[in-house]
């Protein structure tokens, strides 16, 4: 019996030595893990850290570089993005670096018009991401569109184009890990382009979801280099939506884009939501995307090329001035009459061939805004292209509000 006293003892003795033995290991492997966890996120921050720093390194080496009115810059390369979309890089011609810019801004474009003489400017997204080396617009056949054709049929490497500085306020926050959504139709994706490239470089902790509405794969530009981002990457997500496939093409989904289909993921509710496409698509989804849930604040759409703004309410009624206003233009030395229904200034000076520049139509890119000489003007909606003086105008959103007379 004593035996067995003993053997017991000698057992639990073992037993609790190996219990301590293995607690203590445990204990080493759980702090080895905390310290390893500890160490992955001082190196996340160093990391980030440094970025910021690169970042601001390269806004100061090259933000003095930045240009106010037009900048010529040469085609060094064109490349056709799906058969309607092409794509030209492009350079300064000295070679001096590009400045910096955010990713989903715009420039302005001009082409020098051979019959009229005059400078016919629109607005095209970068489709890169900042590179003071080059920049890259993405451009879409539009039918009848002077400048979209003039690109497509006679621009070609070692021509020459009008450029404004980038402008535009459709970018994402660049310092936040928040799920980015990105939901394009069409050519709306070319800022978002210029995104995905920003952040799988710039922003390793991001999630990116990019909802891409397409009509077929015929006419789906960078839906090849997409694709090969998002099978390499696991932070990008790809949905395609094909509203008109063809027989080759193998989207995720036939039909539109939805809000239900996108906050059915439980994830990016709390996102920052990007739109660019047709206007009707934008606000339509965006009107959806509040009622499943999205605050308003969290969602932006790209609004140049959206149409003239409504005249606000609470404003005088011009249009009780039937007979109109006269519009002057001091150094074209003509002069113009501006009724309610010739739209807003910028389009009876167009009217007029009068020469003004033009872009986003919508008050953001400030190409329009001229000087006023004499005479009263009222806004139709606030200029978003920066502050203005008292003797200036935002021609594409703001009627006279009586005669008036430009710097033009």
């Amino acid at each position: 019996m004593l035996h067995f006293t003993f053997v017991f003892i000698g057992i639990a003795l073992c037993v609790i030595v190996t219990s301590g033995v293995s607690g203590l290991v445990l204990s080493q492997v759980r702090n080895g893990r905390r310290q390893r966890g500890m160490h992955r996120l001082l190196c996340r921050q160093q990391d980030s850290k440094i970025r910021q720093l690169e970042r601001n390194a390269m806004q100061a080496v090259t933000e003095r570089l930045a240009w106010t009115g037009w900048q010529r810059a040469k085609v060094e390369e064109i490349i056709d993005e799906s058969a309607d979309c092409r794509s030209f890089f492009l350079t300064l011609p000295d070679g001096t670096p590009f400045p910096p810019f955010r990713p989903g801004q715009y420039l302005m474009v001009g082409i020098n018009d051979s019959d009229t003489g005059r400078t016919v400017s629109r607005c095209y997204s970068l489709s890169a991401a900042p590179d003071p080396r080059f920049w890259r617009i993405s451009v879409k056949r539009v039918p009848g569109g002077s400048v979209s054709n003039y690109l497509h049929d006679h621009l070609k490497v070692g021509d020459t184009l009008l450029l404004g500085a980038p402008r535009g306020k459709f970018v994402p926050q660049m310092e936040d890990n928040r799920p980015l959504v990105m939901i394009a139709a069409g050519v709306g994706i070319t800022p978002m382009i210029a995104m995905i490239r920003y952040a799988l470089i710039w922003q390793p902790e991001r999630p990116l979801h990019l909802y891409y509405q397409l009509r077929d794969g015929e006419h789906a530009p960078f839906l090849r280099w997409l694709t090969g981002r998002a099978r390499d990457s696991e932070r990008l997500n790809l949905v395609t939506c094909f509203s008109q496939p063809g027989p080759q093409d193998h989207p995720h989904y036939v039909g539109r884009i939805s809000a239900d289909l996108i906050t059915k993921e439980a994830d990016l509710l709390d996102g920052e939501f990007l739109i660019c496409g047709p206007d009707r698509f934008m606000k339509s989804l965006r009107k959806d995307l509040i009622a499943n849930g999205i605050l308003g604040d969290a969602i932006k759409i790209e609004s140049f090329g959206g149409g003239q703004p409504k005249q606000a309410s609470g404003n005088a009624d011009a249009s009780a001035h039937s007979e109109g206003y006269a519009v002057s233009f001091q150094r074209s030395k003509s002069q113009t009459q501006w009724r309610d229904e010739d739209g807003s200034l910028l389009d009876v000076t167009e009217q007029a061939g009068v020469d003004i520049d033009s872009g986003c139509r919508a008050g953001e890119c400030g190409a329009c805004v001229v000087g006023l000489l004499k005479g009263k003007v009222r806004h139709l909606t606030d200029p978003l292209c920066g502050p203005l003086d008292e003797n200036q105008v935002a021609a594409c959103i703001a009627v006279p509000e009586g005669p008036v007379e430009l710097d033009l």
